[in-house]
């Protein structure tokens, strides 16, 4: 593999640990973008990323549970999975994303109500919150029903 390739994996699995993810799932999602191959094999994940095969299959166990990545079996090999990234869930991942916004959203406003003015820094933080969510949620729908 190539060293922009590689780094651009190795910034992946930085990006899915800052949302939670463990690296090696962040290692395997920026593998599977970056890569032309378009399905991957257990063994191909292991000798590509060179990682242990217990970590690999936490992390795709991990990935498949919450719907990241699906698989695939072909009539030809019963016994080979083959993983890719699933658009289905790609999609409800940003869908939650658009969804934990609105809760905030929701929240803040709640909050919002019982606070008094003796923190006028924190309110004005907080209806800008409100105020970005209220223009970013409608935008980030619209352009999530195009996809």
């Amino acid at each position: 593999m190539n060293v922009k390739k590689q780094t651009l994996i190795n910034k992946s699995a930085s990006l899915y640990k800052m949302i939670g993810y463990p690296p090696t799932a962040g290692q395997i999602m920026g593998l599977l973008y970056v890569s032309d191959q378009k399905y991957f094999t257990f063994q191909e994940l292991i000798d590509t990323l060179k990682i242990s095969k217990s970590a690999i299959s936490k992390s795709l166990k991990f990935l498949l549970e919450i719907k990241e990545i699906s698989f695939k079996i072909k009539k030809d090999n019963k016994r080979k999975r083959y993983f890719y990234i699933s658009k289905k869930g790609t999609i409800k991942s940003l869908q939650q994303w658009i969804d934990s916004l609105a809760v905030r959203q929701s929240l803040l406003e709640q909050i919002l109500t019982l606070r008094n003015e003796d923190n006028k820094e924190l309110n004005e933080l907080i209806k800008s919150e409100i105020s970005f969510s209220k223009a970013i949620i409608p935008f980030v729908e619209k352009e999530l029903k195009k996809f």
